[in-house]
């Protein structure tokens, strides 16, 4: 298996082409192995040594350190910000910046969900102007152009006409099941073509066309592969023939629709190995052109290697290009794949490493699906707003909106445990959405914000946004709606119960639920049974379900029956028991 030197990858690429905005401290940070913490340790008196207390002052990351692929702040915060006379903050300082610090006591580089609470106005004037240096310098990429790849790649300069000693390859590639395909006997007869002067043909130039007509494998493709490998080391001296060698081996997989095996990506990676041995190189892809660095890459990413894939990823970055977005949209599956779809801090903290230097492509490409993976990624309504400014740059803005929105507003809906903070942020989104489309949202965006107000407790938005959705409405949609309440348990936002909360509850019972109450299905009914609290809305429950027996429908009247004894509503447990009794 390929391996990659870490220290030359990391440091050589940086010296040679330079850092477009991202010092080289935070790419050993991204890809190093680094200690990490759960947070910034929130007391800052540590006991000493010799029993005594002092206090550490609180780090707040410098703007290079920090690694937020796509937070910005917006033109609200910045006017808080400075219109603080105490505690500047953004982000509320909440610890969801993912940054590198020196650790307090051990003064080691470490991997921690940082806050951005300067100490003073002095001290946030220090912070914002490289900030706002940095963001001047961030700006889209240029796309690499699917046509610039066949700039290296080239047909084999070989007459077939000439050479009818090819058709032994041919022969031996349409029978590869035989077992006498290998790099050993591929090798044999390249000897013997470049052996004759009389032919003066290269070994690279075999090569090519037997990628260009015989490869239609994986084995085939690894068994040529090691051949190249040999012949680097006796026949093949120039860096630019290599690379269109493995753009070519690439490219035959690519276009053969052949899976990445692990003998096909083992191949591979001992040509790139073999490669940069050959020609000093620390990793030779990144001394190739954009087009084959997107290539090996998007290798990279198909054969699930993370941290490989994130330094040729840096390299496109750095030479100011940008990768397709399918490619993109490919890694960031590949992040949650290996690093799992849980929500701890360190899984977090893990996923923005590798895409901590991505915001110029998310400046340049922009798609539902890439929107739809970064979503996951915001824990504050803030930057979920700054995600929604780079989808508003992005060429296909419709279609993310129609596609992430109900995404984006189950996620908005659960960020906080505040259910009125998420409320608030809800219907921020609600009116941003409303002022994007221009015209009324449609029924089947209006009831996921329904949704998503009820699991937070908002029955007075709930009727609000049921009065304007479409009319015809089923009743098991208003049995959701308290299944969807129920919900804020699960999540710890039930709302205290107050006044106005139930008001606004029984609102929604009194106007729809009950009205509809006959045509809910069992569990619909068991819920509006659970939500009956006062004395009325049991009441009027009790009727529906006297209606339903009389009319030879199974009724709930014995769990009607409990519901008042436990409630104490005498009236209502007479009038029960008596209907029970006939």
């Amino acid at each position: 298996m390929w391996r990659v030197d870490k220290a030359a990858v990391l440091i050589s690429p940086a010296q040679k082409m330079g850092s477009r905005m991202f010092s080289s401290r935070r790419l050993y940070s991204a890809l190093s192995e680094l200690k990490i913490d759960a947070a910034i340790p929130k007391n800052p008196n540590k006991r000493t040594h010799d029993g005594s207390f002092r206090k550490f002052k609180r780090v707040v990351p410098a703007v290079e350190d920090s690694m937020h692929p796509f937070y910005s702040p917006n033109v609200m915060e910045r006017a808080i910000l400075c219109a603080s006379e105490t505690k500047p903050e953004l982000l509320d300082g909440q610890p969801v910046v993912p940054a590198v610090i020196k650790h307090l006591k051990s003064l080691e580089s470490t991997l921690v969900s940082a806050s951005w609470q300067p100490e003073s106005k002095q001290c946030l004037n220090y912070w914002l102007k490289p900030f706002r240096e940095m963001r001047k310098k961030s700006s889209p990429l240029k796309l690499i152009d699917s046509h610039e790849i066949d700039i290296v790649l080239r047909s084999s300069k070989i007459d077939p006409g000439r050479i009818p000693e090819l058709q032994k390859f041919a022969l031996m590639f349409e029978n590869e099941d035989m077992g006498i395909l290998s790099a050993t006997t591929i090798g044999s007869l390249i000897d013997r073509l470049i052996s004759d002067q009389g032919k003066a043909v290269f070994s690279e130039e075999v090569f090519l066309y037997i990628l260009q007509h015989y490869c239609k494998s994986g084995q085939s493709i690894a068994s040529v592969a090691h051949s190249i490998s040999e012949f680097l080391h006796k026949d093949i001296d120039d860096l630019k023939t290599a690379e269109t060698l493995l753009a070519h081996v690439l490219m035959t997989l690519r276009r053969n629709s052949i899976q990445v095996a692990p003998t096909v990506s083992s191949a591979v990676f001992k040509l790139i190995d073999a490669i940069s041995t050959r020609f000093h190189r620390p990793f030779c892809v990144l001394d190739f052109s954009p087009a084959v660095v997107q290539m090996t890459t998007e290798f990279y990413v198909d054969s699930g290697l993370l941290k490989e894939s994130k330094v040729l990823f840096t390299d496109m970055i750095n030479k100011e290009r940008c990768p397709k977005a399918e490619l993109v949209e490919k890694y960031l599956g590949l992040i949650e794949n290996v690093c799992g779809i849980s929500t701890s801090n360190n899984d977090f903290l893990k996923k923005y490493v590798y895409i901590s230097n991505f915001r110029p492509i998310f400046q340049t490409v922009m798609t539902p699906q890439i929107a739809e993976f970064l979503i996951s990624y915001c824990r504050h309504f803030d930057e979920v707003l700054s995600l929604l400014e780079l989808v508003d740059r992005s060429k296909v803005t419709k279609q993310i909106w129609d596609l992430v929105l109900p995404q984006m507003i189950r996620r908005v809906s659960i960020l906080t445990k505040d259910s009125v903070k998420n409320c608030c942020h809800l219907t921020i989104l609600y009116q941003r959405a409303s002022s994007f489309y221009g015209k009324p949202l449609s029924t089947k965006v209006n009831k996921a914000f329904i949704i998503q107000y009820a699991v937070n407790g908002n029955f007075a938005m709930v009727v609000r946004l049921l009065g304007i959705t479409d009319p015809n409405t089923i009743p098991s949609f208003y049995a959701s709606v308290l299944a969807a309440y129920d919900q804020s348990d699960a999540f710890n936002m039930r709302p205290p119960p107050s006044k106005t909360i139930l008001k606004n509850k029984n609102q929604f019972m009194t106007s729809l639920i009950i009205p509809h109450y006959s045509e809910l299905p069992p569990v619909g009914k068991q819920l509006a049974l659970k939500h009956a609290d006062s004395e009325e809305l049991l009441e009027q429950v009790l009727r529906a379900e006297i209606a339903i027996r009389s009319r030879g429908g199974k009724s709930l009247l014995p769990q009607v029956l409990l519901k008042a004894q436990d409630c104490k509503f005498v009236s209502i447990v007479t009038e029960t028991e008596k209907y029970l009794q006939h």
